[in-house]
């Protein structure tokens, strides 16, 4: 005896040995670097588990927290695979073959690479004194003077959202003075919970109603005084720093809001260190402004322009953007010569326009344009020539740009954006798909039948009460009295399923609300209580949403092959098994916490 139940504890420990082994691991912020198991991997890559967690603390995926589906883990995976695809793939395109991107990418390196010179050869050279700080503090404290503000958190709890959100079926039978209490109940709970400990953030992103900051744990930034409707300011500006208000209604419902800090109105004193900052920073800014204007005048003396005079009077938006605007020409003419196209010209004209109101420009306000835009060519002259350009961190932003600027070409090279389907594609899929269009039973309802008018009444106010209706048949009848009820599951109907007069009753009733009685004959009433409701549609009414289903299917399509077929050039594989990752909720992985 005592053998036999050593082997059956053995055969449990092996049992549970061999569990352990096989478990799918968990990936949290704890163990991520300890994991380094691939889940994807082909020619020239790996892609590690760690590397699939790290990217996903910033996409919108699992937004409440808690492990992922293997589902969803596997679709970011995809994505996240596709696009590492696409950057090997990024390798063999040639840049200069596509002009628009080509000019995309010098316009950023441009824009990197100048910053960096003057970063470089002035701003990290000049520095401000303690005085030079006071002294514009001191005639500068409009700049430090703010209104009151606070920095605002807030929860909604709206009626309405609530009689058509996932509860409809416990709200929205709810008349208005009794949803408005169940809101304000629903608020109130909320805020317990809030005083007994549990993150504001965490319950915004979980209840509130408000589209604008639940993604943002209900953050709404800073607010001066008047920016909401009433109560708000005295609610909001009563409270003090990480103090949560109770519940208050106004016109849009329920407000739970708390104040993570507070300013005076009035310029806010030096001796803060984010003013002490601030003003050392534009002390700073002055100074490098009046250097650089100083080193660019120098770089520009002597610069030649040669402007294309033919076309410069003519509409810019009538020339093809790779033709020559002007050239601009070193002080020597020998040394270097760069050519301003026309599509330089037009990014800087239509601002130009925009900000001064003007309905076309003349050769002379175009011919400064070139002349402000031939200055950043100078400018990256003297990067090249100081060897600014060879520092190892311009270096590799000039390859990330170029390699980003190559995979947008590929990215929309993966299908046509002019696609459009034919009048008879779109025809054929409302053909084949006419069930999801048309139906001759437009309403799914449940009847009870009673064999007294009273009765059927009482059940009716029940029913909008949110009494099941199986419940209100077997328990609510009192049949001991001689009264009988009976119930018509929940089923599709037309007008030939249900007597006339109660399929009028029907049609008459929102979804999730319950009919007026409704006399059958002369001992047989009857209510009808809607679960859906569903409209047919002709051709014309769906051929708008027909047309985006088959552009949307044909992109799909196009991107899968092109997502096949990279995987096959570069013998792409993913795990069979992937293992299971836990998130913290999206508002926490995505905001840095108030200190």
């Amino acid at each position: 005896m005592r053998a036999l139940c050593y082997t059956i504890c053995g055969f449990f420990v092996i049992l549970s040995l061999l569990v352990a082994c096989g478990q799918t691991p968990v990936i949290t912020d704890e163990n991520k670097s300890t994991i380094d198991q691939p889940l994807a991997w082909g020619d020239g890559f790996t892609i590690p588990a760690s590397h699939v967690f790290d990217r996903m603390q910033f996409a919108e995926i699992g937004k409440p927290g808690g492990i992922l589906p293997e589902s969803e883990v596997r679709r970011f995976l995809d994505t996240l695979l596709l696009d590492t695809l696409t950057g090997l793939e990024a390798n063999n395109v040639n840049l200069r073959d596509h002009y628009l991107a080509w000019w995309s990418y010098r316009l950023r390196y441009q824009d990197f690479a100048i910053k960096a010179f003057f970063d470089e050869m002035i701003r990290y050279k000049i520095f401000a004194d303690s005085a030079e700080v006071t002294d514009f503090y001191e005639t500068h404290k409009d700049q430090f003077s703010y209104s009151e503000q606070v920095e605002l958190y807030h929860i909604l709890i709206s009626p309405q959202v609530l009689a058509i959100g996932p509860d409809s079926s416990i709200y929205g039978v709810l008349d208005s003075v009794a949803l408005d209490q169940a809101a304000r109940d629903y608020a109130f709970a909320i805020y317990d919970s809030i005083q007994a400990g549990e993150p504001f953030e965490d319950l915004a992103m979980r209840h509130s109603h408000d589209q604008i900051s639940v993604l943002g744990g209900g953050y709404l930034g800073w607010t001066p005084r008047g920016r909401y409707i009433d109560p708000f300011d005295s609610v909001a500006f009563a409270l003090q720093p990480s103090q949560t208000a109770a519940p208050y209604r106004d016109r849009d419902g329920w407000h739970i809001v708390m104040i993570s800090d507070h300013v005076d109105e009035g310029p806010a004193p030096l001796s803060e260190q984010r003013v002490w900052d601030g003003a050392r920073d534009m002390v700073i800014a002055e100074k490098v402004a009046v250097r650089s204007q100083e080193v660019v005048d120098s770089l520009m003396t002597g610069v030649g322009f040669e402007f294309n005079t033919d076309l410069l009077d003519s509409s810019s938006a009538w020339i093809d953007d790779t033709v020559w605007a002007a050239v601009v020409i070193s002080p020597d003419s020998l040394s270097w010569r760069d050519t301003l196209d026309f599509r330089f010209l037009k990014n800087y004209e239509t601002e130009y326009i925009m900000r001064y109101g003007q309905a076309s420009l003349n050769q002379t306000i175009k011919r400064s344009l070139l002349y402000q835009i031939g200055r950043r060519f100078v400018v990256m002259r003297a990067l090249d020539s100081s060897g600014l350009a060879e520092r190892d961190y311009i270096k590799a932003e000039r390859r990330r740009l170029r390699h980003q600027a190559a995979k947008s070409v590929l990215q929309s090279s993966r299908f046509d954006v002019a696609w459009q389907p034919s009048e008879e594609e779109i025809k054929a899929y409302f053909d084949s798909h006419i069930d999801e269009f048309q139906t001759d039973k437009p309403l799914t309802v449940a009847v009870i039948t009673a064999n007294d008018s009273v009765l059927a009444v009482y059940l009716r106010d029940l029913a909008n009460s949110g009494y099941e209706l199986e419940d209100l048949v077997e328990n609510y009848v009192p049949r001991d009295e001689g009264m009988e009820a009976s119930l018509r599951p929940v089923t599709p109907v037309g007008p030939s399923d249900l007597p006339a007069p109660l399929y009028t009753a029907a049609v008459g009733t929102r979804a999730g609300a319950t009919s007026d009685v409704t006399r059958i004959d002369d001992s047989t009433f009857a209510i009808c209580k809607v679960f859906n409701r569903r409209e047919s549609r002709s051709f014309d009414q769906v051929r708008g949403s027909i047309l985006s289903t088959l552009v949307q299917q044909y992109r799909r399509t196009s991107v899968e092959q092109v997502y096949q077929s990279l995987k096959d050039k570069y013998h792409a594989r993913t795990a069979e098994t992937l293992p299971k990752i836990r998130l913290r909720p999206y508002v926490e992985r995505t905001r840095t916490p108030i200190e």
